[in-house]
Formats: structure tokens, C-alpha cells, sequence
């Protein structure tokens, strides 16, 4: 999917899946958060998450255990040696990477800050581009 990076000029709020400002159009879950809740390490009891803007469920998720935690933590650590080994300009060029990433894909990531967090789309842009 590839959109037009945010400018000044241009309006967040502009009509598409999940803006609450158009009437009749809940929030929907973006196609590829189903694949992020997938990856989560959890072997408790699920259970489902809801919007807090329409009430609707949204995701089933398991919940974590300590030791889905201390296994997610574990992994982050050892991931953490091999990336601390490679040279800045790569590690760079990865971060670049995401920021184009994240631009490339902000309307799912609008989508998603919506639905999880019930805000209207012209907030929702404020941390789509914080992470850019």
C-alpha cells in the first residue's frame, strides 16, 4: 500500500476507513493487525479487545504469562547483540528504512491508533509521525 507522505498541506482527516467523522463508518480493524496480534507471545487466557470509540470488539489476543514475558525478553536481549554489532551507518539506513516504511503505510497506522485508542483521526496523526 503506498500513500502520499503527510505535508503541512495536506488533512489527516481526510475520508478514509475509520474516521470517525464520517458518519456511519466505525472504526475497523486495518487487515494487517490481525497478522501483529498473531506475534504476540501469550499462552493465557484470551481475551477480547473492544474499541473504545464504538464499543465493538475488535481482536481477540491471548493474554502473557510471566514466562511469555521473560521468553519475549530474552529474545529482545539476544536480538540486541548481533544489531549492537553492526556498523552505525547500517543501523541507520535500517531506522531510514522504517520511517519510510511508516510513511508508506500511515493510513493503516491512523486506522490503527483509532481503533485501539478511540481518537479522532487528526490526533491519531500526531503519533503516526512521532514514530516516523
Amino acid at each position: 500500500m503506498t500513500t502520499t507522505a503527510l505535508t503541512p498541506h495536506a488533512d489527516p482527516a481526510g475520508p478514509v476507513t475509520g474516521n470517525p467523522a464520517a458518519p456511519g463508518r466505525p472504526p475497523a480493524l486495518p487487515a494487517g493487525a490481525a497478522a501483529l496480534v498473531g506475534q504476540v507471545r501469550g499462552t493465557g487466557p484470551a481475551f477480547s479487545a473492544t474499541s473504545p470509540l464504538t464499543g465493538a470488539r475488535t481482536v481477540d489476543v491471548a493474554s502473557s504469562t510471566p514466562v511469555d514475558v521473560d521468553g519475549a525478553f530474552a529474545d529482545a536481549r539476544a536480538a540486541q547483540r548481533p544489531w549492537a554489532g553492526l556498523p552505525v551507518a547500517r543501523r541507520a539506513a535500517v531506522l531510514l528504512r522504517l520511517h519510510d516504511l511508516v510513511l508508506d503505510r500511515q493510513a493503516e497506522g491512523l486506522d490503527l491508533v483509532q481503533s485501539e485508542a478511540g481518537k479522532a483521526r487528526r490526533h491519531a496523526v500526531e503519533e503516526v509521525l512521532d514514530v516516523a
